[in-house]
């Protein structure tokens, strides 16, 4: 065996390391690059500048979402319990 056929063979090993530094660096890149436009879209569209700024605006709008919706299934009942014979005469 020659001495370049065994370099080459110790320095495969590195090669390969750094084709996966290289993937994982572009990986990371792209990943960079879609959580700008993310973030950017939440600012524009909702107005919040940090992931945990929009977390806290989900939870305050769910919130307001179950309290909306509690508050118009009982205005249905009302109306319902109010109207719902003439509503049934017109069936």
């Amino acid at each position: 065996m020659s001495a370049s056929l065994h370099l080459s063979d110790s320095l495969q090993p590195l090669a390969d390391l750094k084709r996966k530094i290289t993937a994982a660096r572009a990986k990371t890149d792209r990943a960079a690059g879609v959580l700008d436009q993310l973030l950017s879209t939440l600012k524009e569209e909702w107005g919040c500048l940090t992931i945990e700024e929009a977390k806290e605006k989900f939870r305050v709008m769910t919130k307001k979402a179950e309290r909306l919706s509690s508050e118009f299934k009982e205005a249905s009942r009302k109306f319902e319990e109010a109207w719902g014979d003439e509503l049934s005469k017109l069936s």
